[in-house]
């Protein structure tokens, strides 16, 4: 395995892990989004690498997204009467 493939697969880990930490209910759905692998591949290449860590970063970031906008209209809720 390439030095390159053990970082992004490092990333991915560390990622994965920060996903299961902080949003347990998005850490759940990581079962939908797998890590497309090539049949004409004898090894995992580093852009299946890099694109599944792009995707685990934006599905993060979209999560978040919306909880934050949750808790707002939560809060703004509660201000109006």
């Amino acid at each position: 395995m390439k030095p390159t493939t053990k970082i992004l697969i490092q990333e991915i880990f560390e990622t994965t892990i920060n996903i299961q930490n902080q949003y347990p209910e998005l850490y759940t759905l990581l079962l939908e989004t797998p890590l497309i692998l090539s049949y004409n591949e004898a090894e995992i290449s580093d852009e299946a690498c890099k694109q599944y860590l792009e995707s685990l970063q934006l599905e993060m970031q979209k999560f978040a997204e919306k909880i934050k906008i949750s808790k707002l209209e939560k809060n703004n809720a509660k201000i109006v009467p």
